[in-house]
């Protein structure tokens, strides 16, 4: 029997003092009071700062009238260092916010009121205490953050503030169950048509028998009955025959997937005592296979390969008690709109709560999941932080490893890639390699991870050789952005697997005006700078708007420019990538945001989407077209993801901004299952000047209708002379919803639709509008009174000139980390030569 205390708890902090019900954070309690001002606006991230550096004293007292035999006090996720009284008398403490708690309490709980205390150490305290107990030593690129284990991103990130904060994630109960089912564990072996589900488990106490049940996605049940042995364990297997697979979203159409539920109910006497996992079953690994000129880097879905598309994913907010099955699914459900098969959980947050989990279990959505280390390294090499940590890895390898979503365990983020910073302490060179290529993976071959393994991302052919280089394994390309590279350089990088990658760009205007206020109009004020962490961010936004699009007069349009050129950015790697025959995965950085700022998502805080959100739903499509354009000809591919064959026409057309045809073509295409394939190379005879005025489009239609369509000016949007625009906007509600109707007359470059109302996300959006053409776009709900506008490329006013502009690009461009980053990825030779992995 479990009984729930997570209501009226009262947080102190300092002197200040809040009621909150569990999960919460010190920040949010004294949030939700009024007692501190909202570190997400203005400057208040500075001056919330204190709370790390004091102890939150969390209290509750409780009524309870339940058995005392026995009886265990559970905590569900605390942040991080505590110690708990029951009653006044010590029960124990923990210091790692990635795992449960619990704590035998017969003999200090009573019947009746009992009062539960736990203290937590201020982060920072505790953090540099750890450092000083292990004496790590002065190292570069070693800071305390790393001496606990607690999510890394709390302490500040390159878009993330700095809110250590400290609280309760799950629920707090007394637990008075008499057995226990400690470990559930399924196990699917494939023979031809049919699969064994090999259910295990282990529990304590003492059972008289058990019920053991799988219930299929149609309903049908099938269950086996026993008697529970003295060895407190149960092994049974059941034979499926032609199962219904797991799948992804992008090839099952966005169907919910079939899942298999086992059930394991354990009885004594009266009582009843249950664990159930939901299964998918598929195939599913990652293939390293050792080729001629490097090694594979490949996940391969029920036989066949699969091309990764999809996004890093962070903490979905700075104080995570807010996060919510809702959130989950709202975020998730976006990723699988989009295109998506695959996110990757990035290692400075969390292992996700399991509901995350659940979600892309159903929606068919893989996920690669980091262990919790980024970028700093560890003290591997101290007892208790090695036991803390192995404690953490079999408590959420439990906990995951069932879910069919789940693709890979990831030892790391970056841990290779950083070790330049402390090459010089041989402790952590050699701790790192000992617990990510030999610890770990024993550890999960224990427990039977559930997924394929790699030591830390990027990988490369061992440790420490091959980390940057294309041919042996994943990558982390920052030669766009940080070394300030053209957006095309990622075409010139055959990286078997890009692992992120990114671009940033502002939030949606009404958030910026939430963090900066209703008058800011000036990218570099001190509030746009303290919600930009990336260093020189403002000014590599624009020294790349301004290549791309010019500069903007209006601070909006600055905005919009912004978010146009992460999304051709990404895009453009994606679909070279998606065309290229050696590179099998594209996950760009990032999908989400924890507080408003500006930064790589593609969705903001507040859930509003960027341009590259909607662009994304057109560079992922599954069956597709695409096209590259060079100064003498086109090249048109098409790209199916299908496991089948797919047919289709073509249709590729060269027109001016006013509507009229100069080149057109048709091909009919077969297209194999899992197929990239180039269909035409279309000769161009056009002079540059006529360049000015020209775009392309190829559309691919399946059985008369249009499928995927690509266009672009054959010259970079900044070359153009575009048209003043020509278009009418209306609107009318049909059901309930918005329908805006855009009527274009000339060719209305990446047009916006957008309106002052806090509206959901448009059906579509930030596209390209051809001479002649409606586009309906679909707003959820109504908006009475509500102006529907249009902006586009060609719409916004632009200041400057060449030679003014040219100046500033070079200020930016000279910066001494600029220069050297753009130098370096100029460079470098991201090739490795030596022994590939087998």
């Amino acid at each position: 029997m479990k009984t729930i205390i997570d209501s009226e708890w009262t947080v102190k902090t300092g002197q200040l003092q809040a009621v909150a019900k569990a999960p919460f954070t010190d920040y949010s309690a004294l949030l939700n009071a009024n007692l501190i001002p909202d570190p997400f606006i203005g400057d208040n991230e500075k001056k919330s700062l204190w709370i790390s550096e004091t102890d939150t004293v969390c209290s509750t007292r409780f009524d309870y009238d339940g058995e005392t035999k026995g009886a265990y006090l559970v905590l569900e996720a605390v942040d991080t260092v505590f110690t708990a009284t029951l009653n006044g008398t010590p029960i124990g403490g923990g210091a790692n916010a990635f795992i449960d708690h619990r704590f035998p309490v017969e003999g200090v709980l009573k019947r009746g009121e009992n009062l539960l205390e736990l203290v937590i150490a201020a982060p920072k305290v505790a953090a540099r205490a750890e450092m000083k107990r292990i004496n790590s030593g002065a190292t570069a690129g070693v800071t305390e953050i790393t001496f606990l284990r607690k999510p890394q991103y709390q302490f500040g990130w390159d878009w993330g503030p700095e809110i250590p904060v400290s609280g309760i994630y799950g629920s707090v109960y007394i637990d008075t169950d008499e057995v226990r089912i400690t470990d559930m564990k399924v196990d699917t072996v494939f023979d031809n048509s049919a699969v064994t589900l090999h259910v295990s488990a282990e529990f304590t106490g003492a059972a008289d028998g058990y019920i053991l049940s799988v219930t299929a996605p149609d309903g049908t049940v099938v269950d086996k009955r026993g008697i529970a042995g003295s060895d407190n364990k149960v092994d049974r297997d059941f034979l499926i025959d032609n199962p219904m697979i797991w799948e992804t979203a992008d090839i099952s159409g966005g169907k919910k997937q079939p899942l298999y539920t086992v059930k394991l109910c354990l009885t004594k006497g009266k009582d009843n005592y249950v664990a159930t996992k939901r299964i998918g079953i598929r195939k599913l690994r990652l293939i390293r296979d050792k080729l001629p000129d490097g090694s594979d880097f490949c996940f391969e879905l029920n036989g066949r390969r699969i091309f990764a598309k999809g996004a890093n994913w962070i903490p979905a907010d700075a104080m995570p008690d807010r996060i919510d099955e809702e959130v989950f699914r709202y975020h998730l459900q976006a990723a699988v709109n989009a295109g998506f098969n695959m996110v990757r959980v990035w290692g400075g947050g969390f292992y996700e709560h399991d509901k995350f989990y659940d979600i892309c279990d159903e929606l068919g959505l893989l996920v690669w999941q980091d262990c919790a280390v980024a970028c700093r390294p560890c003290p591997f090499y101290d007892e208790k932080y090695l036991k803390n940590m192995l404690s953490e890895i079999e408590f959420n390898v439990k906990r995951l490893r069932h879910h069919p979503s789940l693709a890979l365990w990831c030892g790391n983020n970056e841990l290779e890639d950083m070790s330049i910073n402390w090459i010089t302490s041989r402790k952590y060179i050699d701790c790192t390699y000992d617990f990510f290529y030999r610890i770990l993976p024993g550890e999960l071959e224990r427990l039977g991870a559930g997924a394929s393994y790699i030591p830390g991302s990027p990988i490369g052919a061992d440790y420490q050789k091959g980390v940057k280089a294309d041919n042996v394994g994943d990558t982390h390309l920052w030669a766009v952005w940080h070394g300030l590279q053209d957006i095309e350089y990622y075409r010139t990088r055959k990286t078997r697997f890009c692992s992120e990658f990114g671009f940033e760009s502002f939030p949606d205007v009404r958030t910026v005006r939430y963090y900066a206020g209703e008058n800011e109009n000036d990218l570099f004020s001190d509030v746009m700078k303290i919600h930009q962490k990336c260093a020189l961010g403002n000014e590599k936004t624009v020294y790349y708007t301004s290549a791309l699009f010019k500069t903007p007069e209006k601070f909006e349009d600055k905005i919009y420019f912004s978010q146009l050129a992460q999304a051709e950015s990404i895009r453009d790697a994606t679909e070279a990538w998606r065309r290229s025959q050696q590179t099998w995965g594209a996950l760009y950085w990032q999908l989400n945001d924890c507080w408003p700022v500006a930064s790589w998502s593609s969705i903001d805080y507040f859930g509003r989407f960027k341009a590259l959100q909607y662009a994304a739903k057109r560079f992922n499509a599954p069956f597709t077209v695409g096209a590259e354009c060079g100064e003498e000809a086109i090249s048109i591919f098409v790209l199916n993801d299908y496991p089948v064959e797919k047919s289709g026409t073509v249709a590729v057309k060269i027109q001016n901004f006013s509507g009229k045809t100069e080149l057109e073509n048709k091909f009919e295409v077969v297209a194999a299952p899992c197929s990239r394939t180039k269909i035409a190379e279309i000769p161009l005879k056009f002079t540059k000047r006529q360049k000015k005025t020209l775009f392309y489009v190829a559309e691919l239609l399946e059985n008369g209708k249009s499928v995927a369509r690509v266009s672009k000016p054959m010259l970079r949007d900044s070359a153009c002379v575009f048209p003043k625009p020509d278009y009418t906007v209306e609107s009318a509600v049909t059901d309930g919803n918005t329908h805006i109707y855009i009527r274009a007359k000339s060719y209305l470059r990446l047009a916006e639709g957008y309106t002052d109302a806090d509206t959901p996300p448009y059906s579509d959006n930030f596209m390209d509008i051809l001479p002649g053409e409606e586009k309906e776009i679909i707003v959820a709900g109504t908006y009475p009174g509500t102006e529907f506008k249009v902006r586009s490329v060609g719409s916004v006013n632009t200041v400057g000139n060449p030679v003014t502009e040219l100046i500033k690009r070079a200020k930016i461009f000279f910066n001494p980390v600029n220069f050297f980053s753009w130098l370096y990825w100029r460079t470098a030779k991201f090739e490795y030569k030596g022994q590939s992995e087998e």
